[in-house]
């Protein structure tokens, strides 16, 4: 009976968590789907934001919350700098050349940042609240982040397909899955903004 109730304890913080996981796999799935290029380096640049936004918490004292704004503008801006130096040249490429680049980006994001922050475990220590419902009790933490899986992103990809009216090279209406393959000029910065978004 105890383990029926340590599980049933521990679901609703597994369902929880699982959202955040669902909304980082959003943007390597929307890279991937639209783009046909796998970027490994997706795990090491949402751990650089986590470092970024604890940075802001631990030594400027701003709410993990409200650094969350600074944080993507320079997540958005380090895409950029990914895009343009590995792996804009393989979009076209057999997909071991897209795997190769981005894992390239991965082992050196790796390698600086365990060189500069060690591997010790870090962690923002901040806390909104919390709501018990008989011996469960849901982070508050925990709770937002859901959300943000929930909607955030939903409402980004959302956003991106009904005001970007996507067009192939011969100017008919196209999907996005078969546009970007073409690379003609409007194609590539479709790709260039979805690289960057995801």
């Amino acid at each position: 009976m105890d383990q029926i109730n340590l599980l049933l304890s521990s679901l609703p913080d597994g369902i929880l968590l699982g959202f955040v996981y669902g909304l980082a796999a959003m943007g390597l799935t929307l890279i991937w789907g639209v783009m046909n290029v796998i970027n490994l380096a997706h795990g090491p640049i949402i751990a650089l934001g986590m470092f970024g936004t604890f940075f802001l918490y631990s030594r400027l004292g701003i709410n993990p919350y409200v650094g969350l704004v600074p944080v993507a503008i320079v997540g958005l801006l380090f895409g950029v700098l990914i895009y343009a130096v590995a792996v804009h040249r393989v979009i076209n490429a057999p997909h071991l050349s897209s795997l190769l680049a981005t894992f390239s980006v991965n082992m050196i994001i790796i390698g600086l940042g365990t060189a500069a922050l060690t591997t010790s475990p870090y962690n923002v220590d901040f806390t909104a609240g919390s709501i018990s419902i008989g011996s469960t009790t849901l982070l508050g933490t925990r709770l937002i982040a859901a959300l943000d899986g929930l909607f955030a992103k939903q409402e980004d990809i959302l956003w991106f397909t009904t005001k970007v009216e996507l067009r192939s090279v011969d100017g008919t209406k196209a999907s996005i899955r078969f546009v970007c393959p073409t690379l003609d000029l409007f194609s590539t910065r479709i790709g260039d903004h979805l690289f960057h978004f995801g």
